[in-house]
C-alpha cells in the first residue's frame, strides 16, 4: 500500500518507485509476493501528493504477475510491455492488471505507436488519451489485454490527431487473469456494440 501520488517503472522482476510521501525517488524493490500494489488517497500533508494517482510504465518489459490499483487515476507515460510477449511466446505467464477508481489515461508525454500489454478496468470513467484531439497523428495505440469502462473515452480522431486503435483480448486472462482480479459470473450482457 502506497499513500498519495506514486510513479512506478517496471523492469524485469523489479519496480522503481517514486513517492515523495515515503521519501522515495526511483527506489528499486521487488513486486510484492501477492502481486498487488494499491495506491490510496490520503487526507493530510501537501495537497499535490494527497491524491491516489499512479503513473506507470514498463518500457523494457515486466517479468511477472501484478495488479496495480489506484484510488483515483492511472496515468500511462510510456510503453507497458511484458518481458515475454504472449503474442510471440505462447507460454508466457507475464500479466499486468491496471484498475483505477476513475480513469486510465495515456499522457501527452507517451511515445507514438504506444504499446500497452495489460488488462484495464476503469470503475467510474474510462480508458482514453489526454488531448487526443490536438496535434498530429501519433500512430497506433496497441492494447493487448482488455478494457472494461464505465465511460468510453476517445484516443484519437479518424484521419487527424491522436492514435488509431489496435485492440486485442489476451485470451490467457479468461482462465488466468492478473493477481487478485475481480471475478464475475459466467454471464455476459451486451449493453453496447461498436462496429
Amino acid at each position: 500500500v502506497l499513500s498519495g501520488a506514486t510513479t512506478i517503472v517496471l523492469n524485469g522482476t523489479t519496480m522503481k518507485v517514486t513517492n515523495s510521501r515515503a521519501g522515495w525517488s526511483n527506489k528499486t524493490m521487488s513486486v510484492p509476493a501477492n502481486g498487488l500494489v494499491y495506491v490510496k488517497t490520503v487526507t493530510t500533508g501537501d495537497s499535490s501528493t494527497k491524491t491516489g494517482n499512479l503513473t506507470v510504465s514498463a518500457p523494457s518489459g515486466f517479468n511477472g504477475r501484478a495488479s496495480f490499483v489506484a484510488d483515483n487515476d492511472i496515468l500511462v507515460t510510456d510503453h507497458v510491455r511484458y518481458t515475454n510477449n504472449p503474442e510471440t511466446v505462447p507460454s508466457s505467464t507475464d500479466a499486468i492488471g491496471l484498475i483505477a477508481k476513475r480513469k486510465v489515461e495515456v499522457q501527452t508525454s507517451a511515445p507514438n505507436n504506444l504499446e500497452i500489454y495489460a488488462h484495464i478496468i476503469c470503475q467510474t470513467s474510462g480508458f482514453g488519451v489526454k488531448d487526443y484531439n490536438s496535434g498530429s497523428s501519433r500512430g497506433v495505440l496497441t492494447v493487448y489485454g482488455g478494457i472494461v469502462n464505465s465511460i468510453r473515452n476517445a484516443v484519437g480522431i479518424v484521419g487527424g490527431s491522436g492514435y488509431t486503435k489496435n485492440y486485442s483480448f489476451d485470451r490467457r486472462f479468461t482462465t488466468n487473469p492478473p493477481p487478485s482480479y475481480p471475478t464475475v459470473t459466467d454471464e455476459l450482457e451486451w449493453t453496447e456494440w461498436e462496429g
